[in-house]
């Protein structure tokens, strides 16, 4: 009797607790669905709205980025004449090409080899005070006088001379004196030159006079981009005018930059020139060369194969002032009229 009032109390109780559960989840679902309805946002997403022009932005996207490229101001074409086989013009920041001719067309480099030269001497050991003397084995062909067989120089003497004013027996003296074989030497040109994927350039010797050393007017300006990244090759390539010092000898030997618009023996008004030469009789007259206008605008810029020594600079020179003159910068006034 007591086992089944005891029963019919847990089941009365039970009973009891479950009614009381169930009318507070009805009571809970009962708010929830009015509070959907209110806010029907609440579970589902948002609906989307009519586009409209640059529509990312309300998703918090920033705008397509404005072009960063020179624009033409005009449809004009350059029209005196150019001697020079291949001339290539880019902007530099971009690589947009402002100027084209025959661009591809594989040519002797001469003595722009010695570019390549230099960064690869800067990459191996050397006292820059060295003494080095001159040999016969410098004199690779019957050139300059200003370094004769049997004087001495410092090593930063010879390496100014082969930059400079172009000295092949300074770069041969440099080479024949940095720990490897003139091979091996080579060697390395052509690995760095592969490294920093110049496909089209090819060496066969640390000065240029081989016709061998091969490349097109786009990695003939690779090439000075990357050199110019070495605080020491760009500081001496500005340098117009250096006094050598032959040890043992009193007087100072003068020299000068074979870069006439560095010098401006060849005049212009552009803010800074940085630049390297190259000749032998199969080349013709090449200069490639970093410009940079009034307003801080910069330029690349490679001439190839020019009749005449002066019409490299001057052809250079008339280029890169049609492109100043005829090309707007971003950060220039009136750059936006030009934007569609």
């Amino acid at each position: 009797m007591e086992y089944n009032e005891g029963k019919n109390s847990l089941f009365n109780f039970l009973s009891s607790f479950g009614m009381m559960l169930l009318g507070i989840f009805l009571l809970l679902g009962f708010s929830l669905g009015i509070s959907i309805k209110q806010n029907p946002e609440y579970f589902y997403f948002p609906i989307s709205g009519e586009r409209v022009v640059g529509g990312d932005e309300y998703l918090g996207i920033p705008p397509q980025a404005k072009p960063i490229v020179p624009l033409q101001k005009n449809h004009g074409s350059y029209e005196d004449e150019i001697t020079a086989k291949s001339v290539l013009i880019v902007d530099k920041k971009s690589g947009t090409v402002l100027f084209d001719k025959n661009s591809e067309e594989l040519r002797p480099m001469a003595s722009m080899t010695k570019l390549m030269s230099a960064m690869v001497l800067l990459e191996l050991p050397r006292k820059w005070s060295e003494v080095i003397e001159i040999t016969k084995s410098d004199t690779v062909f019957n050139g300059s006088h200003t370094i004769e067989i049997g004087e001495k120089f410092t090593a930063f003497d010879l390496w100014n001379a082969a930059l400079i004013n172009s000295s092949n027996k300074s770069i041969t003296a440099l080479v024949r004196t940095s720990g490897v074989t003139y091979d091996g030497f080579v060697t390395l040109m052509n690995r760095k030159a592969e490294g920093l994927g110049f496909t089209s350039l090819n060496f066969v010797g640390p000065t240029g006079i081989g016709e061998g050393n091969i490349g097109n007017t786009s990695d003939i300006i690779k090439l000075l981009e990357e050199a110019l990244k070495y605080g020491k090759i760009k500081e001496t390539l500005l340098i117009g005018e250096y006094y050598l010092q032959p040890l043992e000898q009193e007087k100072k030997r003068r020299i000068w930059s074979t870069d006439w618009l560095l010098t401006e023996w060849a005049p212009h008004r552009f803010k800074e020139v940085v630049g390297k030469t190259g000749y032998i009789e199969v080349s013709g007259y090449n200069f490639v060369s970093e410009i940079t206008g009034v307003d801080g605008q910069k330029i690349m810029a490679v001439v190839l194969g020019a009749e005449t020594n002066e019409n490299r600079f001057l052809e250079t020179r008339d280029l890169s002032k049609w492109i100043f003159d005829n090309y707007l910068w971003p950060d220039e006034e009136g750059y936006e009229e030009l934007i569609e």
